[in-house]
């Protein structure tokens, strides 16, 4: 049974436009660059974000390499997701999911992480 607060934030995700909001992006370089195992073993786990109370919309996939200069091919995986505030980020942040996929699986395969907050206009 879903608790208010989580009712909550899914109610407020669908009245939210995809115009508004905040978006959060998680960019992942890891330990072993280009192993595809450890890239799904990434993919999957965040995969699982989906289901935490807030987000209400998530993306995640692995680098295109461009040919252009601007364009930074050396990452491995980034994931995106949008939440209604900041409040429901915040609330994301704090998720036991969250944080035990962040420990137990992400940081022991990433050698570089970087994340990238703003609000959607």
């Amino acid at each position: 049974m879903l608790g208010a607060a989580a009712v909550a934030m899914m109610v407020s995700c669908v009245q939210v436009p995809v115009s508004k909001g905040v978006q959060h992006v998680v960019v992942v370089w890891l330990k072993k660059p280009g192993d595809a195992a450890d890239r799904e073993r990434v993919v999957a786990a965040s995969r699982e974000f989906r289901s935490i109370p807030g987000v209400c919309d998530l993306t995640v996939g692995t680098c295109v390499p461009g040919g252009r200069p601007i364009i930074d091919g050396t990452y491995d995986v980034a994931i995106s997701m949008r939440f209604a505030d900041e409040a429901a980020m915040q609330a994301y942040v704090e998720h036991p999911d969250h944080k035990a996929a962040a420990e137990t699986i992400i940081k022991p395969l990433a050698k570089k992480v970087l994340v990238y907050d703003f609000r959607l206009r």
